[in-house]
């Protein structure tokens, strides 16, 4: 289980590289926020130290575990979806602006 504040953490980096890349002149679309997005928080995450590295492809193909290119990381899958789950503030903000147009360059 992950802390409280862990989970703010994740939620407050998510949000911040999406106003970072808005500012960047990139827009954010639902398929970005829902496929990009959390793969870069949890870049940030590993680096951080919020979030701890993941194991090889090694190692995950002789577990057996199924695995999924996450960010710059192969995670088992369930590992990605639990993370994703766990950004389920953020992303719901994000999906919510863009579906209102609020997600336009500001700069």
């Amino acid at each position: 289980m992950v802390s409280q504040t862990v989970v703010d953490k994740l939620n407050t980096t998510c949000l911040l590289l999406a106003e970072t890349l808005i500012w960047q002149g990139i827009d954010l679309d639902t398929e970005f926020i829902e496929s990009v997005l959390p793969g870069l928080t949890f870049n940030f995450a590993v680096k951080l130290d919020l979030w701890l590295m993941p194991i090889s492809t090694f190692d995950l193909n002789n577990l057996g575990v199924e695995g999924c290119t996450f960010g710059n990381y192969e995670v088992p899958t369930i590992e990605r979806d639990y993370f994703v789950k766990l950004l389920d503030e953020s992303l719901s903000f994000l999906r919510e602006e863009v579906a209102a147009n609020h997600l336009a360059q500001t700069a």
